[in-house]
């Protein structure tokens, strides 16, 4: 029994020292959703984390969380700062290098989604 306590403390320890895999970043969601009203239940507020990554892995982001990214120039900002970079990046071009990131979010859609070349 007391190699059972003593097993979990020490897990308990490690767990406690260890950095989270996915690192969720709520001010980032929160300095972009107090920027920008999003539509309940439109596209932008379900997209939740794709709004800046794609996919499952956390760890991949689309070109708007790769410009957002830049911005910030470090993890672990604060809300305004994260909405500083947000508002220092709504001008940048999208993936069509054509529509800036500030319409796309005008318009209820994914700053940072690529387009799908259609199959003709």
């Amino acid at each position: 029994m007391r190699h059972t306590i003593g097993g979990l403390l020490a897990l308990g320890a490690l767990a406690t020292m260890l950095p989270g895999i996915a690192q969720a970043r709520p001010p980032y969601q929160a300095a972009f959703k107090k920027q920008y009203e999003l539509k309940a239940g439109g596209a932008l507020d379900k997209a939740g984390c794709n709004v800046c990554h794609q996919g499952s892995d956390k760890k991949t982001r689309n070109v708007y969380g790769k410009d957002l990214e830049k911005a910030l120039g470090k993890t672990g900002a604060s809300q305004d700062e994260a909405a500083a970079a947000v508002k220092k990046i709504e001008t940048n071009l999208s993936a069509d290098k054509k529509t800036k990131y500030v319409d796309l979010i005008k318009a209820d859609k994914l700053p940072g989604e690529e387009k799908k070349e259609e199959k003709k």
